[in-house]
């Protein structure tokens, strides 16, 4: 029989064998479950107060990785992250999802944000606060030049052009967030513009427009036409612009669907000419 091990000999051998497993990663080869809340990071202390935290990360960089390990040709392994505040001294307060692959940030919620900032309705409909609350939301309230931003929209160049993101997909119109933002100092930056600045640009020029057509005189009654002068020599085409060239291209595939139905029509008639003369004979 071997002889009983003193008590305190094995207190002090299970502590320093918890001590030495302790400081290395733990892998459990099965499911696991914690009937309780988690806190997972450098500042989790013992005795932790989660109220109704469910898992808590706290640590001064609080980060969410989704790396995606798939290596067969054709499956999605791009990498993602979640992120609360940025790292940098002096940086953004702000949760944002995270492009690791790219490396690029899509989507970014400031502190701050209006209360339902972005909403999207059983039904389906996208609301932001600048719609839903402005009144409640804005703040040092001016009126617009309308004449000056009319004056400004004629410098504001458009164009049509399709998104980086998707560049097959169908083409869009409007100006450039840059051109816009130095055209009317409206947004955050000039690598943006909001639907509503957008909106209101508009309504602002509709009103200057209106205004001044209010402004014209009466006049009298509409005097006889004169007559009609003769009709000088047309000038030379110009080109094509990209709106023009995108409808004469829709126009183009029209035509070449309308002509394959017709060959397909005739080819059905001559068959069925061919038949009539077989049976008569």
């Amino acid at each position: 029989m071997r002889p009983a091990l003193p008590t305190a000999v094995v207190v002090v051998g299970a502590s320093l064998l918890f001590a030495a497993s302790a400081a290395g990663d733990q892998v459990i080869p099965d499911d696991l479950i914690v009937s309780g809340s988690t806190c997972v990071g450098l500042d989790c202390v013992d005795n932790e107060s989660f109220g109704f935290d469910t898992i808590r990360l706290k640590e001064n960089n609080t980060r969410i990785r989704f790396d995606d390990t798939s290596a067969a040709p054709g499956f999605p392994a791009n990498d993602w992250q979640l992120q609360a505040n940025d790292s940098q001294t002096g940086s953004a307060n702000r949760f944002k999802i995270v492009d690791d692959t790219a490396n690029r940030t899509p989507l970014s919620v400031y502190a701050g944000a209006p209360e339902d900032a972005l909403v999207i309705t059983a039904s389906g409909e996208v609301r932001t606060a600048t719609f839903v609350s402005q009144h409640v939301a804005a703040l040092n309230p001016a009126p617009a030049d309308a004449t000056g931003l009319l004056q400004a929209l004629r410098t504001l160049d458009l164009s049509t052009a399709t998104f980086v993101a998707g560049p097959t997909a169908p083409r869009h119109l409007g100006p450039t967030a840059h051109d816009f933002h130095l055209a009317f100092g409206l947004g955050a930056d000039d690598g943006t513009i909001a639907p509503a600045d957008m909106a209101g640009v508009a309504l602002a020029a509709v009103k200057a427009l209106d205004a001044r057509v209010t402004a014209l005189p009466a006049g009298g009654s509409q005097g006889p036409a004169g007559a009609t002068g003769p009709r000088g020599p047309a000038g030379p085409a110009g080109e094509p612009g990209p709106v023009q060239r995108w409808r004469v291209a829709r126009l183009e595939r029209r035509n070449k669907r309308l002509a394959r139905r017709v060959d397909r029509l005739e080819r059905q008639v001559r068959r069925l000419v061919a038949s009539v003369d077989g049976g008569g004979a």
